[in-house]
């Protein structure tokens, strides 16, 4: 009889297939690639190997098969749209993957993205950004970040684009000064910006610590505001523990204590499975994120969407090309500049991670009814579910859970305490699962197994690296 961990084994067996295929002809591919002699020959040499890695045929059951027969007999609850959208991301049938949250494997339509750019890049060069559309499709994706943002239509701010999170922070921050209050729970790069900021302004930064569980309760956050706070930075999903901060409460507190303040969110960790509400949020604020996680769309794609009363406060420190009105008229200076967030652009924008991002979310408004909107609230609704799927699954086989327990205030991935963290991942890794290990102190062994799924993933597939987790524990 068909078993859930049936289709968990065809994942891992699949996986196994292609990492034990591709890794030797990979490294091979790339030592001659890069030879310096004539890199032409070398990749015509090894097509064979690239046609090869484009059609593997793996052996075996096809994990699709056996979870549509699964959702059939009632042992997965999935509709046809379900199955339909996991199909799209094959790259999670190479095994148990569950690391979206650092890095979310790309759908197949990637795929075909890359292809259109190359073809566009190679029949129309100079004229791509006319005839190929790339200027279109730069503007076309302002829509789409500032819909995933809260803000469809662009009615209350505008886009900027950064190569990532850090470089948009920095440009926002360097026009700020005063009392910046943020959190413990704050991803690293935020503290290393927040601090040479102060070094460079004479500012001052304000931490709020974070709880046993490595939560920051919101009256914490709320208490610690003062009516000279001229700068709020926070984490919407705290890395480590998943924690959820109640942005409405705290943009409430704002209101009345600190009206004038700014809002810094970083949502990289939320953006595609959090929504964000940008009628909840003060007037002058900034919405931060990258491709790289739950939006699937891989590095070099940073963006900021930025209130139209907060972008009214920012100077330009730097500028280039890409912020006059009209780039393509190459106009002398004085700079023209354009309107909105083009004060925060320079240089010609990275269009391949564009691209990438652009498709990924149009593949995310797939899911749903081809909005973003409705794409985030459904990966919100399956992740809270598998979420809370795997944090009730840990404490039934042992394992102790770090992080919310308010579903509501949980994102899309749960942390798991472990001893011996680096032996753990190195032991899962051989069984087939994926997921990732950040350690309580520089170095430290002892820290947070870190899981999650995704708006295509299915709850078996955390029970079976849960369990698999147990029992390497208990041995």
């Amino acid at each position: 009889m068909l078993g859930l961990d049936q289709i968990a084994h065809a994942q891992v067996e699949r996986g196994r297939q292609v990492r034990g295929r591709t890794t030797t002809e990979l490294q091979l591919l790339l030592h001659r690639a890069l030879a310096p002699d004539d890199v032409r020959k070398a990749l015509l040499k090894e097509s064979p190997v690239l046609s090869g890695l484009r059609r593997l045929e793996l052996e075996g059951l096809d994990p699709h098969d056996l979870r549509s027969e699964a959702a059939a007999v009632g042992l997965i609850h999935a509709s046809t749209e379900d199955l339909d959208y996991r199909r799209l991301f094959p790259g999670l049938d190479l095994g148990i993957y569950l690391a979206n949250h650092a890095v979310g494997k790309p759908s197949v339509a990637a795929g075909a993205a890359l292809d259109q750019f190359f073809a566009q890049h190679t029949v129309f060069g100079v004229d791509a950004f006319a005839d190929a559309g790339w200027m279109d499709l730069i503007d076309d994706l302002r829509y789409l970040v500032a819909e995933m943002c809260g803000d469809p239509g662009l009615r209350l701010g505008d886009i900027a684009w950064f190569s990532n999170l850090s470089d948009g922070l920095s440009a926002v921050l360097n026009s700020l000064s005063g009392r910046l209050l943020t959190t413990q729970a704050h991803f690293t790069t935020g503290h290393y910006i927040h601090e040479r900021w102060a070094e460079r302004t004479g500012s001052e930064v304000v931490i709020v610590p974070q709880d046993a569980q490595e939560c920051v309760p919101t009256e914490w956050v709320v208490d610690a505001l003062t009516p000279g706070t001229t700068v709020v930075s926070l984490s919407q999903v705290h890395w480590r523990s998943g924690y959820v901060h109640d942005l409405a409460a705290i943009s409430r507190a704002m209101s009345e204590r600190c009206p004038e303040a700014v809002l810094l969110l970083d949502a990289y960790q939320g953006h595609g499975t959090v929504p964000v509400d940008i009628a909840e949020l003060p007037a002058r604020v900034a919405v931060l994120g990258g491709g790289l996680k739950q939006l699937h769309a891989g590095t070099g794609a940073g963006y900021g969407w930025f209130s139209h009363e907060l972008l009214r406060l920012l100077e330009r420190d730097r500028t280039g090309w890409w912020a006059h009105a009209e780039p393509l008229a190459f106009e002398p200076p004085p700079l023209r500049l354009g309107e909105g967030a083009a004060r925060l652009r320079t240089g010609t924008p990275s269009i391949l991670p564009l691209v990438l991002l652009a498709t990924e979310l149009k593949v995310l408004g797939a899911s749903e009814d081809g909005t973003v909107k409705a794409g985030v609230e459904r990966a919100r609704r399956i992740t809270r579910e598998l979420a809370a799927f795997a944090a009730q699954a840990s404490e039934d086989l042992g394992l102790k859970v770090r992080g919310p327990s308010d579903p509501d205030r949980r994102g899309a991935f749960i942390a798991i305490e472990v001893a011996d963290g680096p032996a753990l991942l190195a032991d899962l890794s051989g069984l087939g699962i994926t997921v990732d290990f950040r350690a309580d102190e520089p170095g430290g062994r002892g820290g947070l197994i870190r899981l999650s799924g995704s708006g295509a993933h299915f709850a078996y597939e955390i029970d079976y690296a849960l369990r698999a987790l147990a029992e390497l524990i208990q041995d």
